[in-house]
């Protein structure tokens, strides 16, 4: 049977002789190697699969009639520092940039957006990020404008924060309320903590303390568990600023 496959080989290859190299063949002469993920892959369809992300669509005519839109996307693989179509980053990474790149378009001519997106991973003490929030574990150091940040049709918005990792014994946010772990120990007011197209109004701040020991004081009524209320005072950086119905209460929790 064996010398009979390799006559059927030789038959169908009979133009260029059974010396010929087989021109899918690796050149190397070895053999693929299973479960390696290549770089980059263009596939057909729109959007790439979980870890990775699409750089660019085009029209395979493999993959069926591009009247109106494209048929497949340029998938790479979401490590380091990349650029992805579209408005957002895959979990573990935040967005530094956008731009507009026309080999995002999903449509063929016009009708859909050109968006792209430059992406960080989400690691370090400390990073900048467009928009008014921060991942999960960091929290609003300060606000701030740059002009790389203004989404395309978003109207003009330019916001970016700086996120600081939620560490250590208490730190101060911006905006009212702390993060799990922390507690509300005084409110107060930092320019750095305005937003775009806000007033002076809203610059809001928190200091945080970490919710840990025996007893500890904590601004408004009650306390969280498995703490409970010994009794209540007054502090006056417990009144949340320009807030006309906040109150300066203040709470000494205890276990």
């Amino acid at each position: 049977m064996k010398a009979l496959a390799i006559g059927m080989v030789c038959a169908w290859s009979s133009l260029a002789g059974c010396d010929a190299v087989d021109p899918t063949a690796d050149p190397s002469g070895e053999s693929p190697q299973l479960g390696v993920v290549e770089s980059e892959v263009t596939q057909c369809g729109i959007g790439c699969a979980v870890g990775q992300h699409p750089t660019s669509y085009s029209c395979g005519i493999s993959c069926g009639t591009c009247t109106t839109r494209n048929t497949q996307t340029t998938c790479q693989l979401d490590t380091g520092l990349f650029t992805t179509c579209g408005v957002g980053c895959p979990a573990a990474f935040h967005p530094t940039q956008y731009d507009i790149d026309t080999a995002c378009n999903i449509a063929i001519a016009g009708g859909a957006s050109t968006n792209e997106t430059t992406c960080e991973p989400t690691t370090g003490a400390s990073f900048l990020t467009c928009g008014l929030s921060c991942p999960t574990g960091y929290y609003p150091g300060s606000y701030r404008i740059d002009a790389g940040c203004d989404r395309f049709g978003s109207g003009g918005s330019s916001n970016q924060t700086v996120c600081n990792a939620i560490t250590g014994a208490s730190f101060f946010t911006c905006g009212i309320g702390c993060p799990a772990g922390y507690h509300p120990s005084r409110y107060a007011t930092d320019g750095g903590c305005v937003r775009t197209g806000g007033t002076a109004a809203s610059n809001n701040e928190t200091r945080c303390s970490a919710t840990t020991g025996n007893a500890f004081d904590i601004c408004g009524i009650g306390c969280p568990a498995p703490y409970h209320a010994a009794s209540f005072q007054i502090d006056l950086d417990c009144r949340i600023s320009n807030n006309p119905v906040s109150s300066n209460n203040s709470t000494h929790c205890e276990l």
